[in-house]
């Protein structure tokens, strides 16, 4: 399980520190992944990074009918600036592109830009693979963004003094490159004439919505993450072993359903997008299951299942269940009862299948954190089951129920996460495939002398 320091040691050779204000500049982080954290506003968000591995376009760039070159003039983050100076080519696109990976769920891409002698830039998603749906161009003269493409869920200009302006735009990454060049006439593609377009400095791409920019030479970065209480409340430094999510997609999309529908990007998850799932209780039957099949997870040890889940304003259904099955006469989960304040109602266990614990923490806007642990011993593969239901659960073995599905009672979730051991650590979204945050490290500042 991971720990919250707020004013405290990390061992008994560290002063003490005040980690509700941040984090020390005194001591090193390291975490060779991104990771989640509880961030002011009470919502689950990727803590701050910068996936693009040279921030400062010094090495790791294809220049596409451009040419990127240090320009040495002072930028607003430090360092010095690059120049882009387009090639003297009829109509098309004139850029500079780092190749990484899709990740799939939102991202943001941004970059300051200083006009030089154009006075349009613009932000892509593979500009040249379809990209011209996910991208924005900037007007650096009016300081206002004049162009979207279709799959732009969000993009924005900041400005940053002295002509500079850090640009960004946000969409679901489904292509490995991200590109950035000069525009004119609102357009990415126009006749260049050779002469030097833009003053560039400070890429990044970050999961989730703009961030702090994350400074960046040779390799990603990712921070030490300060983790805040439902109320925003700053609690401390979040230091937390490596850990995998067995779901595979923590949105519940690809559950598999027996009297329920689903309805995906329903409600604002706790991550502050439109992205939480509607389970509805639609059909008639003996039981109810919304159901994940981790093939080739070993039994015996301790796994902790959790899912985030909100009532909806109207009709919502009396209970939720979480738990892991079997059969259905073998299942370890507990029952939430919505009416009201949730609370667990019932937890129960059959079987080879042994509950070990429970919790469900309050979050923000609504939202409630459920988990639930338990060993299935010898079983290789672990099912789990997520599912509201108006029928309530006994806590017997037999989890099916006798039901009538009404069409309309539901309940929104979000978050959907297996580990191995006893606690619900944070968050780790996925997005197709199995994702492992790794663990955090803090190397001790020695005092010379």
């Amino acid at each position: 399980m991971g720990v919250v320091l707020g004013g405290g040691r990390l061992n008994p050779y560290l002063l003490n520190y005040d980690f509700t204000k941040g984090f020390p500049a005194a001591l090193t982080h390291t975490r060779a992944s991104g990771a989640t954290v509880v961030d002011e506003s009470g919502n689950v968000v990727w803590a701050d990074e910068n996936l693009a591995p040279y921030s400062d376009f010094s090495s790791g760039w294809s220049d596409i009918r451009s040419t990127v070159a240090s320009e040495g003039s002072s930028t607003p983050i430090g360092g010095v600036a690059y120049s882009l100076t387009e090639d003297a080519t009829a109509t098309t696109t004139h850029y500079t592109r780092e190749t990484l990976v899709a990740y799939g769920g939102l991202t943001t891409i941004s970059c300051y830009f200083k006009a030089s002698g154009r006075s349009q830039a613009f932000l892509a998603n593979n500009y040249g693979g379809g990209g011209y749906n996910r991208v924005s161009v900037f007007d650096l003269s009016t300081g206002a963004v004049v162009f979207n493409g279709s799959d732009v869920l969000e993009s924005g200009m900041e400005n940053a003094g002295d002509g500079w302006y850090r640009c960004w735009v946000s969409v679901i990454s489904t292509q490995t490159q991200y590109d950035l060049g000069a525009a004119a006439a609102n357009s990415a593609s126009y006749s260049g004439d050779g002469r030097e377009a833009l003053l560039i400095a400070g890429f990044q791409i970050q999961r989730g919505t703009l961030q702090p920019f994350v400074a960046t030479a040779g390799s990603a970065a990712y921070t030490p993450r300060i983790t805040h209480d439902k109320d925003g409340n700053a609690l401390g430094y979040l230091h937390e072993p490596q850990g995998t999510n067995l779901i595979t997609k923590h949105d519940g999309s690809n559950l598999t359903l027996t009297n329920l529908t689903r309805t995906l990007n329903q409600a604002v998850s706790p991550s502050g997008a439109t992205d939480a799932t509607e389970l509805n209780l639609t059909g008639t039957g003996t039981y109810t299951s919304g159901q994940q099949n981790t093939a080739g997870v070993v039994g015996g040890t301790d796994k902790t299942l959790s899912v985030w889940f909100k009532k909806p304003a109207s009709d919502c259904a009396d209970y939720l269940i979480l738990g892991f099955v079997r059969s259905y006469l073998q299942f370890a989960g507990v029952q939430v009862n919505l009416t009201g304040t949730p609370t667990i109602s019932v937890t129960g266990d059959a079987g080879v299948v042994v509950l070990n614990g429970s919790s469900l923490e309050e979050g923000a806007n609504g939202w409630w954190r459920l988990s639930v642990t338990a060993t299935d011993s010898g079983n290789t593969t672990v099912y789990t089951s997520v599912y509201p239901s108006n029928t309530a659960w006994d806590g017997s073995s037999e989890i099916r129920q006798t039901l009538t599905g009404d069409s309309t009672s539901k309940v929104y979730i979000w978050g959907h996460q297996l580990e191995e051991g006893t606690t619900a650590t944070s968050l780790i979204p996925t997005y197709g495939a199995e994702a492992t945050r790794q663990a955090d490290a803090v190397a001790d500042y020695v005092v010379a002398g």
